[in-house]
């Protein structure tokens, strides 16, 4: 099969490399083997490739990216398996392993697949897994956000998208920040209440005002970096909930001013969440997805064919993209 690899950390036009590796095979019953039609990249595949951190076993070779969609074609449970022939999405593909989506096959546990229904594309598959479920973990850590003010930075981001609609089908109201004036427009389209600029000088005498006086939950893409502002925007007994930071330590949070509203702090990683919460989390996304009156809708930004997948990669890096950015291996 076509694939993708790279054998050690490094920079994404250093390290990957394209060619033919052998088909992987089925080992036990709960696996299955998905001809892969696209495959999502995460921040967290590029981290693990430049060395930030490993999710997979020590193995000479990794295949990576953690999502993906496409057509079941074998079951380790046999030819009788209904699911295979079935179109399907997938997550946590490279988690606990070395070879992820980034090839023609994947073999994937079947905990971790979910069928595709046929109103949504491949492309639109591979953007769900662990995107989704993060912003779905978010949302529902500690408390449920019915009834919640909930600030949503970087709302027209991989996850921060996922977490406006999830918001509101929830039962929040929702405010969302962005940073220019086309991604406050997708935020907007996504169904966040009030979308603001980043940068406005009002931005947090409005995001107080909308909310009667302080947010009860907010979802933030980078901890460090508004931690201040997010004490300030915060309401009495709020919560707030990181997913993502870019560096490995993030500076000191103001300790009193954030007692002093009696906040908790919930730090989230998609990949350490409890087995309940995963499977929840799928059953929701299944069910949104599969909703066509009101589709969950998914932002693609790019999609590029596995032979350049180190410019994928790039892109995804860079920050520039806006959704989720793909590569297709036919």
């Amino acid at each position: 099969m076509k694939a993708v690899w790279y054998e050690k950390a490094g920079p994404a036009a250093a390290v990957l490399n394209y060619g033919d590796l052998e088909k992987p095979k089925i080992r036990h019953e709960d696996e299955i083997l998905v001809r892969v039609r696209a495959s999502g990249i995460n921040p967290s595949d590029t981290k693990q490739r430049s060395g930030m951190f490993r999710f997979g076993p020590p193995a000479a070779y990794t295949i990576p990216h953690q999502d993906g969609a496409g057509d079941v074609v074998a079951s380790g449970r046999g030819p009788s398996d209904p699911l295979i022939g079935t179109r399907v999405w997938m997550v946590f593909c490279q988690t606990r392993r070395a070879f992820g989506t980034a090839a023609e096959y994947v073999v994937v546990d079947r905990d971790n697949v979910r069928k595709l229904p046929n109103h949504i594309t491949f492309e639109e598959g591979a953007c769900l897994g662990v995107a989704g479920l993060t912003a779905f973990a978010a949302l529902t850590a500690i408390r449920l956000p019915q009834g919640e003010w909930v600030l949503v930075q970087g709302g027209a981001g991989a996850v921060g998208g996922y977490a406006v609609q999830i918001a509101r089908r929830l039962g929040a109201q929702v405010i969302a920040t962005a940073s220019t004036v086309e991604k406050q427009a997708i935020a907007a389209r996504l169904g966040a209440n009030h979308v603001l600029s980043r940068t406005s000088p009002s931005l947090e005498d409005d995001v107080v005002r909308h909310s009667g006086g302080g947010v009860d939950r907010i979802v933030e893409v980078d901890f460090g970096a508004n931690v201040d502002r997010n004490t300030y925007l915060l309401g009495s007994d709020g919560l707030l909930v990181s997913y993502s930071s870019p560096s490995i330590h993030s500076p000191a949070f103001p300790y009193y001013p954030l007692a002093m509203k009696n906040a908790t702090i919930k730090l989230i990683q998609i990949y350490a969440t409890p087995r309940p919460i995963i499977d929840d989390g799928m059953t929701h996304l299944e069910r949104y997805i599969s909703c066509e009156a009101n589709p969950l809708r998914h932002r693609i930004a790019a999609v590029f064919p596995l032979c350049r997948t180190a410019e994928a990669h790039e892109l995804v890096e860079s920050g520039t993209a806006v959704g989720k950015v793909l590569v297709r291996p036919d």
